[in-house]
């Protein structure tokens, strides 16, 4: 399958070899299906750029948006599938798939599966091998699962973390210990993203302290307001979307021009130059 990251630069290119976790997803049986479209090069084309769109595959559009995306919709709002995985959620979502793979730097797997109502799994960094993916920033990439139901991201995550979370799921969860910050503290102001109504927020407050008492009872620790830097604190240092930015985009450069060598049809050995055919 081609692999474009959504670049009309890399359109028609292929990998040499598959990417180590297609390889063993295959090797287990999987089946697979497509590539999904996303936000173009992960969302690494500017802070500005509507989510879920690519020059290759056009706007992901959400099947529980009326409309699709509205012409006036700011990078992550409301209308927008969110991204960058964006493609593999709605796939889930749409029904064309039971499963979907997705990569995550900050937020590319969990906030598309908010969005398509799916349940979204981010692995701690390193837990799965990440060589052949296209990637975002080597401190914060890891593979991601999107899926309706938690057996079957299980399923896939046992695969590719060499785990047996399928086996757990139905067992008791004594010795786990598990923190959780204080969602208050953390609603990501504008310009981030648009401002969540507030019937919203009181109903994700509710589903995650139920989720919590559940785990407590399948004999988990649950550490309530585990202490973070507070939303006011890291405005102080890093005031605006650019500066953010600025810095999860910091090792994408070196990171993305070590993947081009995977592609040795490519015309483009540099970012610079993926940027400029696009």
């Amino acid at each position: 399958m081609d692999t474009t990251c959504g670049s009309f630069l890399l359109k028609s290119q292929k990998a040499i070899k598959d990417a180590i976790a297609i390889q063993k997803l295959q090797d287990a049986g999987a089946i697979i299906l497509a590539k999904a479209n996303l936000t173009e090069l992960g969302h690494k084309m500017g802070i500005k750029l509507t989510s879920g769109w690519s020059a290759v595959g056009g706007q992901t559009q959400s099947p529980y948006v009326r409309g699709g995306v509205r012409s006036d919709a700011m990078p992550l709002g409301h209308s927008t599938p969110a991204g960058s995985s964006s493609g593999s959620a709605v796939a889930v979502a749409a029904g064309f798939c039971p499963v979907a793979i997705g990569t995550e730097s900050d937020g590319s797997v969990m906030l598309p599966a908010t969005r398509a109502g799916l349940y979204g799994f981010k692995p701690s960094r390193g837990k799965s091998d990440y060589t052949g993916v296209q990637p975002g920033g080597k401190p914060y990439d890891t593979i991601g699962v999107m899926a309706k139901g938690c057996e079957d991201i299980a399923s896939v995550m046992n695969v590719l973390m060499d785990d047996q979370l399928q086996v757990r799921l139905g067992e008791s969860w004594k010795g786990v210990k598990i923190g959780l910050f204080d969602l208050r503290e953390w609603w990501l102001p504008e310009p981030y993203l648009e401002s969540e109504p507030k019937s919203y927020q009181e109903q994700v407050l509710t589903a995650v302290e139920e989720a919590m008492r559940t785990i407590e009872e399948k004999g988990a620790q649950v550490f309530r307001s585990t202490p973070l830097i507070s939303m006011p604190e890291f405005e102080k240092d890093i005031p605006d979307t650019q500066g953010l930015h600025d810095v999860m985009t910091h090792p994408f450069r070196k990171a993305f021009e070590e993947f081009l060598s995977l592609f040795p049809d490519c015309p483009a050995t540099t970012l610079k130059e993926v940027i400029k055919g696009s």
